[in-house]
């Protein structure tokens, strides 16, 4: 089930049906992270897409030609 902030962010840009909103649910799931949690740890890959309602979310890359 999606949040209401991803529905009202995905409804400024476009205007699903009933049914378009049902099938694009289907694909999130609600997640709350702690504060100063990892996400992913060094080597794994992030198979995810993230939607933030509240607080901040990081992102670092690891380069490892260097």
């Amino acid at each position: 089930m999606t949040s209401l902030a991803l529905k009202d962010h995905i409804q400024k840009h476009i205007s699903p049906t009933t049914g378009e909103q049902e099938i694009v649910s289907s694909f999130f799931e609600s997640f709350h992270a702690q504060k100063k949690q990892n996400l992913l740890e060094e080597g794994q890959v992030c198979k995810q897409h993230f939607f933030v309602e509240k607080g901040i979310l990081r992102m670092f890359y690891v380069n490892e030609k260097e």
